[in-house]
């Protein structure tokens, strides 16, 4: 998708996230809600990953004490923390109780990722202690994240069914990126698989702005 947003010289990613950024902004402005405020920091938060990211991808080949890769996936997990917090803010509002439907599919999606990460490493001959742990803390909080939305989604109904999908739609970038960095098989390192990150993901953070409130 990124490649359709290359305008005023700039890569379509940069002008992608920075869109996403300011339509984050633009809804809290139009309505002014704790909520909202926290959601246009986590996709501010997102778009300075998005660079880091970018930036690592540029120098992927140079030794630096913290590879930019690892601060975008630090920055993504901060960003999910407040979208966590965004929806638990809108859980609390509507006096959504849980468990519900919605909560078991962030369940669900917890253990098949899991099962995956483990596989992963113990296919790629690299399971160490620091690269699971790192995993699976950052699985656990993705799938927090589709967790509480998808509660929050099951409750309301109707149109909000939409910010799960987003949820969804945003783990699912994230899981090809971690197949990427974990694992040797072939589709996860394609083109197919790469470009798949950059439709799940900006579609997967339009959705679960928009459909906040």
């Amino acid at each position: 998708m990124h490649k359709y947003f290359s305008w005023f010289g700039l890569p379509g990613k940069v002008v992608l996230t920075s869109l996403l950024s300011i339509l984050a902004i633009g809804l809290w402005v139009a309505d002014p809600s704790r909520s909202r405020l926290l959601c246009a920091a986590a996709m501010v938060v997102s778009s300075l990953g998005d660079l880091a990211m970018m930036e690592e991808m540029q120098k992927r080949k140079k030794c630096s004490a913290i590879p930019p890769f690892y601060v975008g996936a630090a920055l993504f997990m901060v960003a999910h923390v407040l979208y966590i917090r965004a929806y638990w803010e809108e859980l609390a509002a509507n006096g959504i109780t849980w468990p519900n439907a919605g909560t078991y599919v962030g369940v669900c999606l917890l253990l098949v990722g899991c099962v995956s990460v483990l596989a992963f490493l113990i296919r790629s001959g690299k399971p160490g202690a620091v690269m699971l742990l790192g995993s699976l803390v950052y699985l656990l909080v993705i799938s927090a994240n589709c967790t509480v939305i998808s509660t929050y989604a099951a409750g309301m109904g109707g149109i909000r069914y939409l910010c799960a999908a987003g949820a969804l739609s945003f783990f699912i970038s994230d899981y090809l990126i971690g197949a990427r960095m974990l694992s040797d098989i072939p589709f996860f390192q394609g083109e197919g698989a790469r470009g798949a990150v950059w439709w799940f993901y900006p579609i997967g953070q339009a959705l679960m702005i928009i459909f906040l409130r």
